[in-house]
C-alpha cells in the first residue's frame, strides 16, 4: 500500500504561491489577448521578485510606503492616461 506523502508547510505555502502567480499571469494574458491592458500598484516592497513576470516590464509600479500614496498617485495617473 502506498502512504500519501506529507508536504512540509514551507513547500505548501511556496507551491501556493507559484500557482497565484501563474493563475495572475494568465489572467493578465487573456486580458490582453482581448485588447485590455493591465497595470499592477503594488505596497509589497519585494514585488520585484514576481510582478515583472505576470504584468511584463513596464506594466507596474511599487510603491514600498503607503504614506507615499498621495504624492505618487497622480504622476501615475498621468502617465497611464497620457
Amino acid at each position: 500500500m502506498m502512504m500519501p506523502r506529507r508536504v512540509s508547510p514551507v513547500c505548501a505555502v511556496a507551491c501556493q504561491r507559484a500557482w497565484v502567480r501563474h493563475d495572475a499571469k494568465k489572467a493578465v494574458e487573456e486580458l490582453y489577448s482581448k485588447g485590455v491592458l493591465s497595470y499592477c500598484l503594488t505596497l509589497d516592497a519585494n514585488a520585484d521578485d514576481y510582478v515583472k513576470r505576470i504584468f511584463g516590464a513596464n506594466n507596474y509600479a511599487i510603491i514600498d510606503n503607503v504614506n507615499r500614496l498621495p504624492e505618487k498617485l497622480p504622476t501615475l495617473f498621468a502617465s497611464l492616461t497620457a
